[in-house]
């Protein structure tokens, strides 16, 4: 994704992808999308392209340790969620080469998987508009031998998660596109991570308990919550989904039919369609 900025942020660069347009400044409103367990930014090609040239100022942040970001992967839910406001305070203050600084419009917090949980808890920081959630359920808990195989660096971690994290018809190559197999491109993704990032991450998302039933009490007023699930999602499954909702008091509840965990590239217009169901 280009027209992205790179800030120190902790003595550490940190990339920050715009959906490949400059900000305009001003009023218009923010939107930050935070990526999921060992991924980076390019899982919001879509969706960012789509809200960079439809008025709003994207923010697409590498996490520490991810993708073109430096650093060391952050150990805790609650450790990204302290992170990300300072990103968004050191981003106010940086002057791009090309366009407008960013503005100080009203900000929307859209995260998919462990990105969900960061935006959830985000949420209590941030003055948030929208706080759209994908892929999401609560606790998010992961399997031992996935822990294991993900701590030993051993390849079967990513497929594992690209098995369980697509749906049927995904994994026998079903897609718009001819000649694209989504599930090899998340393993792929999966496999680009640094050493110790996965495992980092999902035990981070296993060992998160930061979401009580006070918690939608303690939202701003004005957040409204949306949660967006694949009704084959296998990882983080209806039950738990549902559960998170009602905790959250979440607005909408939207269901993409056929679809697993990886819903972004899977069903990319239907995933696009009920973000901005959501933002709207």
């Amino acid at each position: 994704m280009s027209a992205g900025v790179e800030i120190a942020l902790d003595g550490h660069k940190v990339f920050v992808g715009r959906g490949g347009a400059a900000w305009g400044g001003g009023q218009r409103p923010r939107v930050v999308l935070m990526h999921g367990a060992g991924m980076d930014h390019t899982i919001w090609v879509l969706l960012g392209r789509w809200l960079a040239r439809h008025g709003y100022d994207v923010m697409i942040p590498d996490l520490p340790g991810h993708g073109r970001s430096g650093g060391d992967a952050l150990t805790s839910i609650e450790a990204m969620s302290d992170w990300l406001p300072r990103l968004l305070e050191a981003l106010q203050q940086h002057a791009p080469t090309d366009g407008q600084p960013l503005g100080d419009g009203p900000i929307s917090l859209i995260g998919h998987s462990m990105g969900a949980l960061i935006a959830a808890d985000t949420s209590q920081r941030v003055d948030a508009a929208r706080v759209v959630l994908l892929g999401v359920g609560y606790p998010m808990q992961v399997g031992p031998p996935l822990l294991a195989a993900a701590e030993a660096n051993d390849p079967l971690a990513a497929d594992m998660i690209t098995a369980y994290g697509h749906a049927y018809a995904s994994r026998l190559g079903h897609n718009p596109l001819p000649g694209i197999s989504v599930a090899n491109m998340a393993r792929v993704l999966l496999l680009r991570a640094r050493p110790g990032v996965l495992h980092t991450d999902l035990n981070a998302c296993n060992e998160y308990r930061g979401i009580d039933d006070g918690f939608a009490a303690r939202l701003p007023e004005t957040c409204a919550v949306h949660i967006i699930a694949g009704s084959q999602d296998r990882m983080t499954p209806a039950k738990a989904c549902k559960q998170l909702a009602e905790t959250l008091a979440a607005r909408s509840v939207q269901w993409l039919p056929d679809s697993g965990h990886m819903m972004m590239s899977e069903f990319p217009e239907q995933t696009l369609q009920a973000v901005r169901n959501a933002l709207q």
